[in-house]
C-alpha cells in the first residue's frame, strides 16, 4: 500500500506542478499583455500631450490677435455711446429752442423731441445738427471755417448758444473732442 500511496503522492505532486506551470504561463501571458497595454497607453498619452500643446500655442496666438480687436471694439463702443448721447442732447436742446421760438410765433407743433425720436438710423439728423453747431461756433468765434457752413436761422443760433452754455460744460473731454472732430 505504500507503493500506491507513493504513486498517488507523485500524481498529486505532478498535478500541482502542472497547475503551477499553468499559472506561471498565464501570469507571463497576462504580464506581457499588461506591458503591451501600458505601452499603448503611454503612446496615446504622449500623442494627446503633443496635440494639447499645439492647441495651447494656437490659443495663445489667437488671443494675441483678438486682444487688439477687442480693445478697438471697446473704444468704438464708447465712442458710439458718446456720440449717441451727444446726439440725443443736441436734438433735445435744439427742439426745445426751436419750439420755444415757434411758440412765440404761435405755431409750435408739439413738445420737445424725445430721445426715442433720435434713432440710430437717423444719422443725417445728427450730422445736420453737428454742422449747424459747428457753423454757429465758428461764426461766434470768427473762425475762417465759418464760410464752409451756412448759418441758417436764429432758433439754431439760440440752440447752439444754449448748447455751448448749458451742455458743453457737462461733456467729458472725449465727448468734446468727438464734437470738434466731426
Amino acid at each position: 500500500m505504500n507503493n500506491m500511496e507513493d504513486e498517488m503522492a507523485d500524481i498529486e505532486l505532478v498535478g500541482s506542478m502542472i497547475d503551477i506551470a499553468t499559472m506561471a504561463c498565464a501570469y507571463l501571458f497576462l504580464h506581457a499583455k499588461l506591458e503591451q497595454h501600458l505601452k499603448k497607453t503611454s503612446d496615446i498619452s504622449r500623442k494627446m500631450t503633443g496635440i494639447l500643446a499645439k492647441f495651447d500655442s494656437r490659443l495663445v496666438k489667437l488671443e494675441k490677435t483678438i486682444r487688439p480687436l477687442h480693445s478697438a471694439t471697446q473704444s468704438l463702443t464708447r465712442l458710439a455711446t458718446t456720440m449717441a448721447e451727444a446726439m440725443r442732447q443736441i436734438l433735445t436742446d435744439d427742439g426745445v429752442y426751436q419750439c420755444h421760438g415757434e411758440r412765440k410765433a404761435g405755431r409750435c407743433s408739439g413738445g420737445e423731441p424725445s430721445p426715442e425720436r433720435a434713432k440710430a438710423g437717423e444719422l443725417h439728423i445728427y450730422v445736420d445738427a453737428l454742422e449747424k453747431l459747428n457753423a454757429n461756433i465758428a461764426f461766434q468765434t470768427g473762425d475762417p471755417r465759418a464760410e464752409r457752413w451756412p448759418v441758417s436761422s436764429k432758433p439754431v443760433q439760440r440752440s447752439s448758444a444754449s448748447f455751448t452754455q448749458n451742455l458743453l460744460p457737462k461733456l467729458t473731454h472725449t465727448q468734446r473732442l468727438t464734437l470738434l472732430i466731426t
